[in-house]
């Protein structure tokens, strides 16, 4: 699965509705039997790379971090 994109509101950050949101991604990709999903995420961007790093994503790429998670990782 390809995440595209993912944003959370302002006055929403910081109330668990990214981390629901990578929680429901991740019950539909095990659900679905895909082998993972992937998105990218530029390289300076930390916070992000921090954000899906809790979720047990591991960055494949280098330009732009090419992030992965699944069933097993997180």
């Amino acid at each position: 699965m390809w995440l595209e994109d993912l944003f959370v509101a302002p006055e929403a950050q910081g109330c668990n509705v990214g981390g629901e949101l990578m929680e429901e991604l991740g019950r539909r990709v095990v659900d679905k039997r895909y082998l993972r999903l992937e998105w990218t995420v530029l390289k300076w961007n930390e916070p992000s790379i921090g954000f899906y790093r809790r979720f047990g994503a591991q960055v494949v790429g280098e330009e732009r971090h090419t992030m992965r998670w699944t069933p097993t990782s997180g």
